[in-house]
């Protein structure tokens, strides 16, 4: 069985941990029925509440989180996710689900970080691909990369936010 047509949703919940806003946005993508949802920023013990019932639910939490604020990646039941890769810093999660690949990714943000966003795409991210290099038909990344590949995606201190780590990543 090949996957030909799909819906992918993707967001950040902006830090959020209240079980009825994440229920809420459970409303809002489930009419669109997506057969994969990823997720930044949400408190991973509420998502498995909310959305278990549908979905297989992958989470990684970085170490030493008080919050419980993690990434979580949601596959509709009844595919079968034939191997799974969680990132050791909390940002990453790799599904491979017949002839595809999925990748739920948050690196650091903020100035301060980046350097280590620059690491984690050229290296981190680029490591854990060759995990399944030539493996799969498709691949897709998604998440929030905090940060911009194209000067012209920011209105303020573009150089700044112009991660070149990303755009040879994307490449």
């Amino acid at each position: 069985m090949e996957l030909n047509n799909f819906t992918i949703f993707n967001f950040n919940a902006s830090r959020c941990s209240n079980l009825l806003r994440i229920r809420q946005c459970y409303e809002f993508f489930d009419p669109y029925d997506p057969m994969f949802v990823c997720i930044q920023e949400i408190k991973v013990s509420s998502a498995i509440k909310v959305f278990s019932d549908k979905y297989q639910v992958f989470i990684n939490l970085e170490q030493g989180s008080q919050d419980e604020i993690g990434i979580v990646s949601l596959v509709k039941k009844g595919l079968n996710v034939s191997d799974i890769i969680v990132g050791q810093n909390g940002r990453i999660i790799g599904l491979k689900v017949l002839n595809l690949q999925i990748w739920n990714v948050y690196p650091k943000s903020g100035s301060a970080f980046k350097k280590e966003r620059e690491i984690f795409f050229r290296e981190t991210l680029c490591n854990l691909y060759m995990n399944w290099k030539d493996s799969s038909q498709y691949i897709f990344q998604v998440g929030d990369h905090n940060c911009i590949h194209r000067a012209l995606d920011s209105l303020n201190n573009s150089v700044q936010h112009l991660q070149p780590g990303l755009v040879k990543h994307l490449q």
